[in-house]
């Protein structure tokens, strides 16, 4: 049973890889399934592992606001913890 958990784990991270791939092909080719094909071409994949996303250019905006709230929510985490304790930030930085 963990090796299906582990293979499914790894088409996970082979999604996210080939989105992240993907982003740097949208001022090309705008949020589509041809940014999609790009980025795992770009990966040394096939244009087919496009099929790995249902929603197609969907998925790819989808990723894109997730990974943006991840980011935001780390950022704002790390500006608080610097609030709370000027002295520890500056002390790191000086």
């Amino acid at each position: 049973e963990a090796t299906c958990f582990d293979a499914e784990e790894q088409d996970a991270d082979i999604r996210r890889s080939i989105l992240n791939a993907a982003l740097e092909h949208v001022p090309e080719f705008g949020w589509s399934s041809e940014a999609i094909e790009a980025g795992a071409q770009g990966m040394g994949l096939s244009a087919m592992a496009e099929g790995m996303f249902p929603r197609g250019a969907g998925d790819l905006v989808l990723h894109f606001t997730e990974d943006c709230n991840v980011r935001l929510a780390d950022y704002l985490i790390s500006q608080s913890r610097a609030e709370k304790d000027p002295e520890e930030s500056s002390a790191s930085s000086g």
